[in-house]
């Protein structure tokens, strides 16, 4: 059996009004927009002074502001309804439902104006009640007084209201004033040093005076009220959107279509500021142009403004101070924060420089060599935009190579194990040519610090490893005062963190090498490998003895005797004075290898007792860690714990680690004067650490 169903033949749409304003509750019950909203009517009726007081005992909010008024009241509740000047219209087109927000905020809505009050309540308008509208006891016959009694305890936090004032008043075009206080408007357009564009009033950061860089990011204001278009507004300009931008109802926070016009707003944006850099390039000396807006004419792509200014500033000229894997450890601080560099300075020669520098030892084979000529001719690095004529008149190092390397006087080659091999010389000649310029001929005599080169110049062509990566040779000279351990790594994890110890042990390598290779004594070099171990011994072996030695250990896969290792030889094994007695006597049996055993102990003192360590061999022992130099001189250094002394430079730990070991042998042997350590000037302390190691 079929069912027929009859259908209206016309069918009407209709709007539920009650159900409507029931659920618009979760929209405005604590939101802040009303104060928005209160403002905006005060500004169309004319108010020149917007005043809020907030009462929290009586759970209340007063606005009063000295507009025309209002003319009728029931416009006030009909929804969708304004009845504003054609002016209003056409620039803020209000929607006519903006003070509903109010009765959603509190409990009753007072309106007073031209002898007139009205108390408006939420029920009242979801129940389309018919209402009166009074005479005023109190009557208010100039401007508007409304009063928002019963605030919601979410929306009644005084400090958050006066917040939620402040953020609305900042670029209001109406002085507001909180509890009679008048709130800050630098926004406000009268404020402002700006221009009228395409989108509205433009204020651009760095015009306005205050001395910044010109931004991308932007604060919004519609009709005089923040309003999120989608832009950065962190810090920068601030801009005044005109009538073309819609905001969103109800409560008006966001622009309409917010992603298009965002994209229109930057656009306008960075065209005006680009207008505003032509106009200072036209009207501003070259070297002040260059200071104020050299970032800004990269960051707004228009670097050809740049490059008919004959000047740089001088803080993207930056010196070469190391070899490493590391950036930040590789420039100095700038040729200059508040000067510029002339064209003429560069193409004299009188600030040398090199375009596209490697910035750290990992950018190619060729890489640290390069860092450490630039480092000692004084080479300064700076990257400019690629048609600047810097460019034109100074070396690319892209386009450099290395043509030939001369070792003078090469007095021996270690391998300093997986890093490198090192070569002690005179001196090591370098010359570098360029594949683009065949005038360009730099001959570099290196003679005081280290160097590291490609071992082989001729397959360097499209080569991009870092030494470490390919063979290399490190050529130091005899007055070196420091490693090379940076430039083959910066010693961080896959975490991104720096190890310490990784790179104290590549740190002791080097220095292993290096002193092997100068002919420091066994006697200096276990020295000083005993105070890097810094070993707790016990009553048990400090009555024994045992003897280092050196010995080469064959590598099978290289077919060849690796470098000198220490070894250790137990003396408390009868087997060893054994040995000693039967090459000793050669078949006299009247020396026994243990009275030779006592003789040796005799004299070598296990176990023995001292105020401090014996005359001179901590001094020493730090002389061969900072470069070899006498004991007095060490000593030097590690009481003052400096880097530069006498032209002599190290390591900051060693610095560190020499005058704690000073320090501490001074407080075993005068306790008494040593309390004062800290307080003691850089002579009283020499004079003591002296008298301690019998040295004065």
């Amino acid at each position: 059996m079929t069912e027929i169903i009859e259908t209206p033949a016309e069918i009407k749409s209709s709007v539920n009004e009650k159900r409507f304003f029931q659920t618009m509750g979760h929209l405005f019950a604590t939101s802040y927009s009303f104060l928005g909203e209160l403002m905006q009517n005060a500004r169309r009726a004319g108010a020149t002074l917007i005043d809020f007081k907030v009462d929290e005992n009586n759970k209340s909010l007063v606005l009063t502001d000295n507009g025309s008024g209002i003319e009728d009241f029931a416009v006030l509740i009909q929804f969708c309804e304004s009845k504003w000047s054609e002016d209003v219209v056409l620039n803020d087109k209000p929607f006519g439902m903006g003070l509903y927000s109010l009765f959603f905020a509190c409990k009753t809505v007072r309106v007073r104006s031209r002898g007139l009050v009205l108390d408006v309540t939420l029920d009242d308008v979801v129940e389309s009640r018919s209402l009166k509208v009074l005479p005023d006891s109190q009557p208010v016959n100039a401007g508007t007084v409304i009063e928002l009694h019963g605030l919601n305890d979410e929306l009644l936090v005084v400090d958050k209201l006066h917040l939620a004032c402040m953020a609305r008043a900042r670029g209001f075009p109406v002085p507001v004033q909180f509890n009679a206080v008048l709130l800050p408007r630098p926004h406000a357009i009268e404020n402002l040093v700006g221009e009228i564009t395409d989108i509205g009033f433009v204020s651009l950061a760095g015009v306005r005076g205050d001395g910044g860089e010109l931004q991308r990011s932007a604060t919004l204001y519609l009709q005089g009220l923040p309003i999120d278009g989608g832009v950065d507004h962190s810090f920068g300009n601030v801009i005044h959107l005109d009538s073309s931008f819609t905001a969103v109802m109800p409560d008006r926070s966001v622009l309409f279509n917010k992603q298009e016009q965002r994209a229109r707003i930057i656009g306008v944006m960075i065209q005006t500021m680009r207008a505003y850099l032509v106009r200072q390039q036209a009207s501003l000396p070259g070297d002040e142009f260059v200071l104020q807006h050299w970032e800004d004419c990269l960051k707004l792509a228009v670097p050809h403004l740049l490059n008919g200014t004959p000047f740089i500033p001088g803080r993207i000229v930056h010196g070469i101070q190391g070899q490493s894997r590391c950036h930040d450890d590789n420039f100095t601080s700038c040729y200059g924060d508040k000067d510029a560099i002339t064209r003429e300075q560069v193409a004299t020669g009188q600030v040398k420089i090199w375009h596209d520098a490697p910035s750290t030892s990992g950018e190619g084979p060729e890489a640290a060599a390069f860092l450490r000529v630039m480092e000692a001719l004084d080479i300064r690095v700076a990257n400019v935009p690629a048609d600047h004529w810097l460019r034109e008149i100074t070396p690319r190092c892209a386009d450099l190579f290395i043509e030939r390397i001369t070792p003078v006087n090469e007095q021996g080659r270690i391998d300093a194990r997986d890093m490198c091999e090192a070569v002690l010389v005179d001196a090591v000649e370098i010359e570098i040519k360029s594949s683009t310029d065949a005038d360009f001929n730099l001959i570099y005599r290196e003679e005081s610090e280290f160097i590291v080169v490609p071992a082989d110049l001729s397959d360097l062509e499209d080569n991009f490893d870092a030494p470490g990566d390919t063979d290399t040779l490190c050529y130091f000279v005899s007055s070196c005062r420091s490693e090379p351990s940076t430039v083959f790594s910066d010693y961080v994890d896959e975490f991104d963190s720096y190890v310490e110890s990784w790179h104290d042990e590549a740190r002791r390598r080097w220095c292993e090498a290096m002193d092997s290779l100068k002919g420091l004594s066994m006697a200096q070099i276990t020295g000083s490998a005993i105070l890097e171990l810094d070993c707790k011994l016990g009553d048990i072996q400090a009555g024994q003895l045992a003897l280092v030695r050196a010995v080469k250990h064959w590598d099978d896969h290289r077919k060849a005797f690796r470098n000198p290792a220490l070894n250790v030889i137990d003396l408390m094994s009868d087997t060893f004075w054994a040995n000693v007695a039967g090459s000793l006597c050669a078949g006299d049996s009247q020396v026994s290898p243990q009275a030779i055993r006592d003789a040796f102990f005799a004299a070598a003192k296990p176990a023995e007792k001292l105020v401090y360590e014996p005359k001179g061999s901590l001094c020493r022992a730090l002389g061969m860690r900072i470069g070899n130099v006498d004991g007095v001189l060490a000593l030097q250094y590690a009481v003052k714990g400096e880097k530069h002394v006498q032209q002599v430079s190290g390591a900051d730990a060693a610095w560190e680690e020499g005058a704690k070991r000073v320090f501490e042998h001074v407080l075993q042997s005068c306790p008494e004067q040593a309390m004062g350590w800290d307080a003691m000037d850089f002579e009283a302390k020499l004079a003591l650490a002296s008298k301690v190691f019998g040295l004065d």
